[in-house]
């Protein structure tokens, strides 16, 4: 027996020893073991380990009557019951021996019993067992096929039940009172040594039956209990799940769903008991509905929850419990709304029905001279398992908000619910089904034989009793508000309602492929947060945690962003440990593994951290590169992914940064993505611009996305476009999806989504895109490419392919209008998809319900929303296939060089790349010669590719190496040969093995050829480089191969393309570009010679590329890079790497020269010519002359008459005239405007009297962009040719900006009106027109003529300004500021920017775009000009807005009012009523409605009250109340639309003062009510501002301005209290103690200001700054600082201390704060309040 006891606790070995013993150690040891299990129920949770044994008992009784009988729940059913479908039950679970006084719990088939059975049946067993009343729990299934029982729902028929069936009903109720009795004594008679472990699956057949698609808690709770000597015996196992047992209807006895769930469970495990009970499901109801008598339905219903149980306990997912089971129980008075009258009653009667029947019911006690129940007793229980594991048991039929409610404020992890538990008294609504009405909340009563509903209030008082029956362990959060104010109140937890699930829960949420499996690879607690991930050399995951995603970008925290590694220490696959690498990182993007470290992204750092002495922890911390943009939370530096090239790739996070090294050395990466060395400080930019995943694939493509993009294909290298900058590039980001459906996304029905989210299945937050770089998961997805859309809960897959130089993708055929991975889990965030190690694709979700930053949520959304909910939770998944396992795990470090680089043959990317990167790191050179065997003989073609990336990065690569390769049989390889030989092309072996491939096959050869055959100085390469660049005229390839021209080359390629019309129509304009930017001597004179070679007639196309010719070699000249020689000089030696090429122009040349441009000037003159042919004439007449067309071109020996300049500017201007087209008007307009001669000003003005609207335009346009005209267009405005209305805004600005300060005068009086230098004053005398009556539909007319060319407003105009909608709530003052005087606040994504051109042009507009060779600028009606960068003489911001002065001359006062009533909504309802509020003749009553009905138009209400605000303080400070009435309003609201919008309006603009109405709009209105609410005002602005750079500035000045109002007795005492309500809103060393200075103050208004202030400063000092004062504080200021002292835990410690020290009088607290600190939430403080307080009294 001691052998068999012992056996049942310890491992065998142990028990061996004690049957070997000697007696009288046996007896010692025996002794102590069962000390010690009488006992170790009584240890803290945190001193026990392992599983403890319990002695556990189970027993079942059969409860179905064997005569009929009257079933309970249908009031339908007027009939005893006509058979049995199935046996009814009682069960009983017992735990805990007789000393520690056991805990039974009972799950009973019943629709519900009294607590007075569960009384009396207590009562029974008292005289034969030790149970304790508390310790025993009732539960009910609620199955509606179960007999009736007395005192539950006596009214269930709405008619007397007849006296024979009442007999029988008496019977029954007797016998199961005998039978519950049995079973409780069988159970604690069955007790036996056993386990216990518990785990949480989920069954999703329950639906909300008030709301469709309403809340519901699909959980499956399970306790185990299994044979302590038997582990693999399941002796018992209990469930519960929340739903209706109403699924069959017939007058047949059964336990419904219920009842064949236990024989579902019990069939699992033979010779086991089970038990179900019911959770909060009053409002849930089987998806079936009430089907009558399919008991099909039943049983597939039963069996779900029975094959879920054997699922969860077969795959090991069970917790062990071992901690003391304990129970608390309570109960309270739950009010009933008033008690009708008698004659009420006798009314309701009269009507009959239910209500009828209930008001009898009522009468008929009232006339035995019964008194009505005023409340219904609801008792408590809560059984709990140390801190492991706690049930609550809520009596009633309690609906599903209580237990979504309790598993926010408590922990759900170990949390488990339970309704219809003791008694069966009534419904529980919650107060948000109270307010909605109908069954369940009220309207079911007269079945309860009730007197009236139940009050509001009960929730709070409910989930109160709850919190203060849980033990602290439990509680994760402060109790919520209940929602008994208002229906539309905060939802549940900030998460409407829906709580998180379990890791495992989360998994059977997943939708795959059937061929695929998702498995968990790591979970809280082992990390929180995921964002990305790394992998280890031996199987260790880098984990990155965001901890701190969700707070404001600019907001003070200490961040607590960490690198933790996990290690998966079994080796099954599932990591359960980590450890932390480093800490302190504020917003963590990304872990690179690098040598002995990681490199760290964390903008604007990239940050490697090392580990010196081993304990897995970093000592060292080294920033390596800095300067990344940190604007923005969702797009910073991240994703750095190795490159076939050696080096280190990463995404810039959209703004990428002016980067620096270590040595101090920047390197401009804005806008771009970039790749560094890490080990060299080595940064460069590379085309891209991805936000969040920038990865590769197996052979060297580059991809990233956006979130608005799932993924883009980079096509272009960077390094091989800027080496021509002569070129225009093709396009660099190429979208991959394509085909049907390619952008849509198919997610699971349940999104959690906001106004801003954008519809459901569109892209809104892609991130983390990945390439899978395996073929564990089989054929088909290798190379796929797979993007996280957290928004939509799902991973995108696209089936990639090559098309020419892109990469593009579809949809799988199995996914059509699927996902590859999609999660019905509304939590389910993935933000990472990656290639794992062992062949699975990993997914890392963060697990957050709010995954949007704040900033994009909706202002009125995000103050019913926990942005942090799931902050701490986090989950990396597995994806599989079906029939397979992982790959065994990474084991690297240990393998020497040549073991390690065999490794680098794997068909995993990933350990290829750490291969790869591991040999680089050793300077393993020993490795080369197994390197180069794997070259060769790999099967895979990528394994062949990065075992010479390797030999490259080792410098171990030979020409040897690469004659194999070059002639592989992949296409891929090829091009990785290609590419890898261009340091060896001097050899002639390679270069003859390389020119042949631009003629291979396949496009990616060829075009790598174009793109390293530069590197060859040769002759040959001139023909596969004419054919490469003309082959097709796709601009990949052009690109490639222009790219590759040199000044060795490009002569001979030019002359080829050149003698071909088609190819010279492809890219001659480019090549001859290029000839003249960076052709040697020899090249520039060939091709100079084949463009002006005559047969006697000149060709078009000659005169066009004589003209560029000319162009290029002029730049060059000027630059500096080429020296024109004149005839008779000596030329310089000069060679092809000279910096400097000397030219000298033979007499020939010259001759010819001046033949074509005569040519020209004669064709011009003639009329009948096609438009076609004098367009190319005037590009060659039409150019400025630099050096080397005054060399080639002098107009001094030309004998013409049109010898001069002048005459040929005006013989080309002779051709604006009406007689000619436009186009051919136009083409003169643009040739005088590119030759920039000083009188062609002049010139232009010539034919401008009769020419048409376009033309004159472009005439004008040529006019102002040529500084040097400015005297033609003085002279023509003087004499009338030209006239104001010519100029648009924008141009009278530039020109009177270049006029000197002394014409400037005389210039504005040409334009009509003084333009008014003085802007600020143009803004005072303008700001009259808020009085004017306006007409907002006149102003829409106005905006489109006046305003459309830059601004968009409701779907009118270009987008090149601001979006005018975001400014509707605007000032007057501010937006007549920001049009007459727009360039006071100038907001740099708006900046103009003004380039001079070498051919003196000058153009203007914001900047779009830029490339490592150009600059698009964007000008007005939304105009782009890409300008090269070669060409750009000086590109120089304003400093100014793009946003012209000067409208005023365009436009009248009546106008501006007109538009801005149309910007401003003033046909909105806001205007009228605002003035109402300020109508004296209106009764306050009425004004006060206002308020309170039209909360969506205060801020509108505010800036009509304040537009027109007068100098007069009388006048305003009659307005100041009602606006300060708007502002509390929506401060207690806290509302966020409407708070921000209220501190847009009212905050100061930047320069301007703080003005009496904006301090009390701020620190009266919305500091004060925020402050009520009982938040922090603090922490609600300064999210609502954050990321806000203009809001956030102004909010910083005007809390400095606060401060000085503060103290200036000049300003009433009433808004000095709103000023110092403000300045609580800075830190205490700002302005703290100016603060604290006023606790003291005489003034009682500005006492208050300082302690109402004070209170507001959750800093420390704040608090004592209060504690100090109270003695000297007024009774009422008193009672505010001592509600503040209550506002934290540390202030209450403070308090508490001061009332222990007696520096504090008790009875200052009042009862209330006495009786909130006696029951307050924290236990410390319960305890030091009853222990002090109770000792004061």
């Amino acid at each position: 027996m001691i052998r068999y006891f012992i056996s049942c606790i310890l491992p065998q070995r142990f028990v061996c020893f004690v049957a070997s013993a000697e007696p009288n150690i046996r007896f010692a040891v025996v002794a102590i073991l069962l000390f010690s299990l009488c006992c170790c129920n009584d240890l803290p949770a945190a001193e026990s380990t392992g599983q403890a044994v319990y002695s556990v008992g189970v027993a079942k009784r059969d409860v179905t009557p064997e005569y009929p009988v009257r079933l309970n729940g249908f009031a339908f059913r007027k009939a005893e019951s006509e058979g049995v479908s199935q046996a009814l039950w009682a069960r009983a679970l017992a735990i805990g021996t007789d000393e520690q006084s056991p805990v039974v719990l009972v799950t009973l088939d019943s629709l519900g019993i009294r607590s007075a059975m569960v009384d009396e049946v207590h009562r029974r067993l008292a005289e034969q067992t030790k149970l304790e009343r508390d310790h025993l729990i009732m539960t009910f299934t609620h199955t509606h096929s179960a007999p009736k029982v007395n005192g539950a729902s006596d009214n269930i028929f709405a008619e007397p039940i007849p006296a024979e069936h009442q007999v029988r009903l008496d019977r029954y109720t007797e016998e199961l009172t005998v039978a519950l009795a049995d079973v409780i004594q069988a159970a604690l008679a069955d007790r036996q040594p056993a386990t216990l472990g518990w785990t949480v699956g989920e069954v999703g057949f329950a639906a909300n039956r008030r709301t469709k698609g309403g809340p519901v808690d699909h959980s499956l709770p399970c306790l185990i209990v299994r044979a302590a000597n038997d582990p693999a015996k399941v002796r018992a196992i209990y469930t519960t799940y929340a739903c209706h047992c109403v699924t069959l209807s017939q007058n047949m006895l059964s336990g419904d769903w219920a009842g064949y769930a236990v024989e579902s469970i019990e069939r699992h495990f033979p010779g086991a008991i089970g038990l179900v009970s019911i959770g909060c499901g009053a409002d849930q109801n089987p998806d079936s509905g009430v089907t009558g008598d399919k008991v099909d339905i039943a049983q597939q219903q039963g069996m779900q929850i029975g094959d879920e149980v054997a699922r969860l306990i077969k795959e090991g997912t069970v917790t062990p419990l071992s901690a003391p089971v304990q129970t608390a129980a309570s109960s309270l008075q739950l009010p009933f709304q008033t008690i009708p009258t008698r004659e009420q009653f006798k009314a309701m009667e009269k009507q009959g029905g239910p209500n009828g029947y209930n008001a009898t019911t009522q009468l008929a006690r009232m006339d035995r001279g019964e008194k009505l129940p005023e409340s219904l007793s609801y008792p408590i229980q809560v059984c709990y398992f140390g801190d492991q594991l706690c049930m609550v048991f809520l009596s009633g039929e309690v609906c599903v908000d209580y237990s979504l409610r309790l598993k926010k404020e408590l922990d759900a992890k170990r949390l488990w619910m339970h309704g219809y538990s003791h008694d069966f008294g009534s419904y529980i609504p919650s107060e948000r089904l109270l307010s909605e009405g109908g069954y369940g909340a009220g309207a079911e009563i007269p079945y309860f034989a009730l007197p009236n509903k139940l009050a509001p209030g009960l929730e709070k008082k409910i989930i109160d009793k709850v919190h203060r029956l849980t033990p602290p362990a439990f509680t994760t959060a402060a109790p919520q508000p209940s929602h008994g104010d208002k229906p539309d109140d905060k939802p549940l937890g900030g998460t409407n309602g829906i709580p998180p699930t379990s890791p495992e829960q989360s998994l059977q949420k997943f939708e795959t492929d059937a061929d695929l499996k998702v498995q968990l690879v790591a979970s809280e607690p082992q990390i929180v947060d995921p964002v990305a991930i790394d992998f280890g050399p031996d199987g260790d995951v880098w984990v990155v945690q965001m901890t701190d995603y969700g707070r404001g970008i600019e907001e003070e925290f200490v961040p607590q962003g960490e690198v933790r590694v996990l290690k998966d220490n079994d080796g099954d696959g599932h990591y359960e440990t980590s450890q932390v690498f480093i800490g302190g990182l504020r917003y963590p993007t990304d872990v690179k593994v690098w040598r002995d470290g990681a490199l760290i992204c964390d903008a604007p750092n990239i940050i490697f951290a090392r580990d010196q002495d081993g304990d897995g922890k970093a000592e060292s911390r080294e920033i390596l590169f800095s300067g990344f943009a940190t604007h923005n939370g969702q797009a910073r530096v991240n994703s750095l992914r190795w490159g076939l090239d050696n080096w280190l790739y990463g995404s810039g996070g959209l703004f990428g940064g002016q980067i620096a090294n270590q040595e101090g050395k920047v390197v401009d990466v804005s806008g771009r993505d970039f790749r560094i060395q890490p080990d060299l400080g080595l940064i460069e930019p590379v085309t891209g611009r991805s936000q969040q995943g920038r990865t590769r694939d197996d052979f060297g493509n580059w991809f990233g996305c956006t979130n608005s993009n799932l993924i883009y294909h980079y096509p272009v290298v960077d390094h091989y476009v800027k080496r021509n900058p002569f070129v225009i590039p093709p396009a660099t980001s190429i979208s991959v999806p394509s085909g049907e459906n390619a952008g849509k996304l198919f997610p699971s029905s349940d999104l959690v989504l906001f106004r801003l989210s954008g519809a459901p299945g569109r892209a809104t937050a892609a991130c983390g895109v990945g390439i899978y770089r395996d073929d564990h998961l089989g054929p088909a997805y290798h190379g796929n490419s797979f993007t996280c859309e957290p928004v939509n809960q799902l991973v995108y897959r696209q089936v990639l392919e090559r098309k020419g130089a892109t990469i593009r993708g579809t949809r799988a055929a199995n996914e059509q209008n699927s996902e590859f991975l999609r999660s019905s889990d509304r939590w389910f965030r993935p933000v990472q998809a990656r290639t794992g190690p062992d062949g699975g694709l990993w997914v890392v979700d963060m697990y957050r319900y709010v995954i949007e930053h704040p900033k994009w949520i909706p202002d009125e959304t995000l103050a019913e929303l926990d942005v942090f909910a799931g902050k701490g939770l986090g989950r990396i998944y597995r994806v599989l296939p079906t029939k397979m396992e992982r790959q065994a795990p990474l084991s690297l470090s240990a393998l020497n060089d040549q073991d390690l680089a065999k490794a680098i043959d794997s068909n995993n990317g990933i350990v290829r790349d750490l291969v790869h990167q591991m040999l680089l790191w050793r300077d393993a050179k020993s490795a080369s010669e197994p390197l180069r065997r794997i070259a060769k003989a790999s099967k895979n073609p990528a394994v062949r590719i990065q075992a010479l990336a390797a030999l490259d990065g080792l410098n171990e690569l030979s020409t040897k190496d690469l004659w194999s390769p070059l002639a592989d049989s992949s296409s891929e390889v090829r091009r990785h040969a290609v590419r890898l030989a261009e340091k060896f092309l001097a050899d002639p072996k390679i270069a003859e093995a390389v020119l042949p491939l631009a003629n291979d096959e396949a496009y990616e050869v060829r075009l790598q050829v174009a793109n390293s055959i530069a590197a060859l100085e040769s002759d040959s390469v001139t023909a596969p480089l004419t054919k490469l660049a003309t082959e097709s005229n796709d601009p990949y390839m052009q690109s490639a191969a222009l790219s590759s021209l040199t000044a060795s080359n490009v002569g001979p390629v030019a002359e080829q393309v050149l003698e071909s019309e088609p190819a010279r129509l492809q890219i001659g304009e480019q090549l001859i570009a290029t000839t003249a930017g960076l052709g040697s001597e020899k090249a520039i004179h060939s091709i100079l010679n084949q463009v002006l070679r005559s047969s006697g007639d000149w060709h078009l196309w000659q005169m066009e590329s004589f003209a560029q010719l000319l162009d290029g070699l002029d730049r060059r000249a000027s630059s500096g890079s080429l020296a024109v020689v004149d005839t008779g000089e000596k030329a310089a030696d000069s060679d092809d790497q000279s910096p400097t090429v000397s030219i000298q122009f033979s007499a020939d040349q010259k001759q010819a020269a001046q033949a074509i441009f005569l040519a020209a000037l004669d064709l011009i003159d003639k009329a009948d010519v096609p438009d076609n042919q004098i367009e190319m004439a005037l590009k060659l007449l039409g150019r400025k002359s630099g050096p080397a067309s005054q060399n080639l071109i002098s107009l001094t020996d030309l004998q013409s008459a049109s010898d001069q300049p002048l005459k040929i500017t005006n013989q080309i201007a002779e051709l604006i005239d009406l007689q000619y087209s436009q186009n051919r008007q136009l083409s003169a307009v643009r040739a005088i405007t590119r030759r920039g001669e000083p009188a062609g000003g002049e010139a232009l003005l010539q034919g401008l009297e009769s020419a048409t609207p376009q033309v004159r335009t472009s005439v004008v346009q040529a006019l102002i962009g040529h500084p040097a005209w400015d005297p033609a267009i003085l002279s023509g405005l003087q004499a009338g040719i030209l006239h104001a209305n010519d100029f648009n805004t924008d141009h009278r600005q530039q020109f009177i900006e270049r006029q000197p300060e002394e014409a400037r005068e005389q210039t504005q009086k040409w334009f009509g009106k003084e333009s008014g230098s003085d802007r600020e004053a143009l803004v005072s005398d303008w700001s009259d027109i808020s009085q004017l009556q306006v007409d907002p539909t006149k102003g829409k007319a106005l905006f489109a003529k006046h305003c459309s060319a830059c601004h968009q407003f409701n779907g009118v105009g270009h987008k090149v300004g601001p979006d005018l909608a975001a400014l509707t709530s605007r000032s007057h003052q501010f937006l007549l500021t920001a049009i007459l005087n727009p360039n006071r606040d100038v907001d740099a994504r708006f900046q103009n920017y003004t380039a001079l051109m070498d051919d003196g042009r000058v153009v203007s507009g914001q900047i779009v775009s830029e490339t490592a060779t150009s600059v698009t600028l964007l000008g007005q009606e939304a105009k782009q000009e890409v300008l090269l960068r070669n060409q750009l003489e000086v590109l120089r911001a304003t400093g100014k807005s793009a946003m012209p002065e000067g409208l005023e001359k365009d436009i009248s006062k009546q106008e501006m009012a007109d538009i801005m009533s149309y910007v401003q909504g003033a046909d909105s309802e806001a205007y009228p009523l605002a003035r109402k509020l300020i109508d004296d003749s209106l009764a306050q009553d009425e004004r006060l409605e206002i308020v309170a009905k039209w909360p969506q138009y205060s801020a509108q209400m505010i800036t009509a009250l304040t537009a027109d605000m007068p100098d007069d303080m009388e006048e305003q400070y009659r307005r100041i109340p009602w606006i300060w009435r708007l502002a509390i309003a929506a401060g207690k609201r806290n509302e966020s639309k409407e708070i921000l919008e209220i501190l847009d309006v009212s905050l100061p603009q930047p320069q301007q003062p703080l003005m009496d109405w904006q301090a009390v709009v701020i620190g009266g209105g919305l500091v004060n009510g925020i402050s009520q609410t009982g938040s922090w005002p603090l922490d609600r602005i300064q999210r609502l501002i954050s990321g806000n750079g203009p809001l956030v500035g102004r909010w910083s000045q005007a809390i400095q301005q606060a401060s000085v109002m503060s103290d200036n007795p000049q300003v009433r005492s009433g808004t000095r209290y709103d000023a110092l309500r403000m300045i609580a809103l800075a830190p205490w060393a700002t302005h703290g103690q100016q603060l604290a200075s006023y606790l003291g103050d005489s003034n009682a208004e500005l006492q208050m200001g300082a302690v109402s202030g004070l209170s507001d400063m959750p800093a420390a000092e704040a608090g004592q700054a209060i504690l100090q004062a109270l003695p000297k504080l007024q009774a009422n200021n008193r009672e505010l600082a001592l509600d503040a002292m209550l506002r934290t835990v540390p202030r209450i410690e403070r308090l508490l201390a001061a009332i222990e020290a007696e520096s504090l009088q008790k009875d200052w607290l009042g009862e209330e704060r006495l009786a909130t600190l006696l029951k307050h939430e924290n236990a410390k403080v319960r305890q030091q309040a009853n222990r002090l307080l109770s000792e004061k009294k």
